[in-house]
């Protein structure tokens, strides 16, 4: 299923952020792997196909996911920060990754096999209506908090849509509506470290 980013809202509240991700966790079966979905999409940006492409070995015991988007083939190297360090800490996750095959997806449920894009974006506009937020939320939302949340961190759109992989500023503009593109302020770490600077 394929959601258009114009149509969807980032999360701007980080306190909204960590309600949906312990709604997540807390609500539905399978919901520790739902919670890590959430706290990857908006800690690194990463669209929820790639997301969904990852490995266990990607993962267990690394310092930075290094991934090729399928959309684009272009390769990012992310740190993994507190906030998704955190997430893939949850007892579930843990036992999740210390028992599984590594080459196993590492959003992979025993009973339904590899979760899918229509799932995830149904738990999350579920868990949005069920918390009463108003906007339009899916998968993109994560991709769109990420970006909102490190501009709000940077001040720095050049850097956002850089690390977003947009080829055109306008695309950017979509998820940074009110962000002026000219800010380009600088940051002192290395790209694939900017991912630091937010804690989702």
């Amino acid at each position: 299923m394929k959601i258009k980013a114009a149509k969807t809202a980032p999360i701007t509240a980080i306190d909204d952020v960590l309600t949906i991700s312990r709604y997540l966790r807390s609500n539905f079966r399978n919901g520790a792997l739902y919670g890590l979905v959430w706290a990857i999409g908006c800690n690194t940006g990463m669209r929820v196909g790639d997301i969904l492409n990852l490995k266990i070995a990607d993962v267990a015991n690394k310092q930075y996911l290094n991934i090729t988007e399928s959309k684009t083939g272009k390769h990012r190297e992310i740190l993994i920060n507190k906030g998704l360090k955190d997430a893939l800490n949850d007892p579930v996750v843990k036992l999740h990754l210390l028992l599984a095959d590594p080459s196993r997806p590492l959003i992979y449920s025993q009973k339904y096999g590899q979760m899918q894009n229509k799932a995830i974006h149904k738990v999350i506009k579920q868990t949005c209506r069920a918390l009463s937020l108003e906007g339009n939320y899916g998968t993109h939302t994560m991709r769109k908090t990420f970006a909102y949340h490190m501009y709000q961190a940077t001040n720095n759109f050049v850097l956002v849509q850089t690390l977003l992989n947009h080829r055109d500023t306008h695309v950017t503009k979509l998820y940074l509506p009110d962000a002026d593109p000219s800010r380009n302020n600088p940051v002192a770490c290395e790209l694939r470290d900017a991912y630091g600077l937010i804690n989702l």
